[in-house]
């Protein structure tokens, strides 16, 4: 489930919107909010506290991104949606991963989620 949410959802995403007209670096800056988003998904998936500082953290994260992008904003149309999605997607992927797979061999999950992968390089082609 782990690699289908992870290959499945953010390749797919993230190529359709390259494909719809999402300059390459609007969607690295899309995607670089994962760890943001996973952090804060994670925290209340797993009831985790968060410190100031942490939270100061992820705002200045989401900051950056912002303001990076804060002028192209609403410029992308359903591209920038496909992006955010393969985004959402990458991030439900790694919380699920933190919560069902910890004792998981990343080798064998790999192995596993490799034919996925294939599966929409091929697609997309």
């Amino acid at each position: 489930m782990a690699g289908l949410l992870v290959q499945a959802c953010q390749f797919p995403g993230v190529y359709l919107g390259l494909r719809l007209g999402v300059p390459a670096s609007v969607t690295a800056l899309v995607i670089s909010c994962t760890p943001v988003l996973t952090a804060v998904v994670a925290a209340w998936a797993f009831r985790v506290r968060t410190g100031l500082r942490q939270v100061a953290g992820l705002a200045l994260g989401v900051a950056a991104v912002l303001a990076a992008l804060w002028d192209r904003l609403g410029s992308f149309g359903s591209g920038a949606v496909f992006a955010v999605l393969g985004m959402l997607g990458f991030v439900a992927g790694g919380v699920y991963q933190q919560k069902f797979c910890r004792d998981t061999d990343f080798r064998s999950a790999t192995a596993c989620s490799r034919p996925c992968r294939c599966r929409w390089s091929v697609c997309w082609r």
